[in-house]
């Protein structure tokens, strides 16, 4: 009876994540972009993007709101994006089947915190290009806590040294280019991401994350460019990062 509570609770809590997430990454770029905007994370309530009408509460309740009012807006009939609900399942269900696999361990807490910052990051950077510290920051403070208090991957010492790695490993590169072709060559968000990936798994899986994503990189680069058709356009990295990342803590769990 307990683990169905516990269960029960992980599909609730991870629902309301979810909704929270998809509130996070329609407004965070908008409120980052335009300084004029009145938007916030809490203000003004849910409204449909379309015609600006609020959303009634009944709409608003994760998962069980979209279809209550059947993918549609109830004011001007525009469809609901099926992305939302899709978000708030996945947000739900992932937990929930982790625990179920895993039980509760610091190796589960740690898959949890990498899969659920993965469709912000990958979301925002992939429209906008955009890696927010209020992500990015969030992972690395949420890892270094958990360090400190025994449920980390890593100890305390080593997550701040691979935290400072991963930092130096990407900024330091950008600033040569910089300073060389005297224009932008990557974000120092992605440096950022890459620190608080440091700070999950030491200085020592630094390297080989590098490699995945290097890799992934690569992938994606001609991938788009086969489907765009050229080859001069700039590339995302931040997916590529936290997808080699859960690839690499996937890996360590099974084998």
């Amino acid at each position: 009876m307990l683990e169905i509570i516990y269960l029960f609770s992980f599909f609730v809590i991870g629902a309301s994540i979810g909704s929270f997430i998809n509130v996070y990454v329609y407004r965070a770029p908008k409120i980052l972009i335009d300084e004029q905007t009145e938007l916030s994370l809490s203000k003004p309530n849910s409204f449909c993007p379309i015609c600006n009408h609020p959303v009634e509460r009944r709409f608003l309740i994760p998962i069980i709101g979209y279809f209550l009012s059947q993918g549609k807006c109830h004011h001007c009939s525009q469809e609901i994006s099926i992305r939302y609900p899709i978000v708030e399942i996945f947000y739900a269900v992932i937990p929930v089947l982790i625990y179920f696999l895993m039980g509760i361990n610091s190796e589960l807490i740690i898959l949890i915190v990498m899969l659920l910052s993965a469709y912000p990051i990958i979301a925002i950077d992939m429209e906008h290009k955009l890696l927010l510290d209020s992500t990015t920051l969030s992972i690395l403070w949420i890892v270094l806590l958990l360090s400190v208090f025994d449920y980390g991957l890593v100890n305390p010492s080593d997550a701040i040294l691979g935290a400072v790695v991963g930092y130096l490993i990407l900024s330091i590169p950008a600033f040569i280019y910089r300073a060389v072709k005297g224009k932008d060559g990557m974000g120092m968000g992605d440096a950022k991401l890459f620190s608080a990936i440091g700070a999950t798994f030491g200085w020592m899986a630094v390297p080989f994350i590098l490699l995945i994503s290097s890799l992934l990189g690569i992938l994606m680069y001609v991938v788009l460019s086969k489907k765009t058709h050229s080859k001069d356009f700039a590339i995302p990295f931040g997916p590529s990062i936290i997808i080699a990342a859960i690839i690499f803590h996937l890996h360590n769990i099974i084998f």
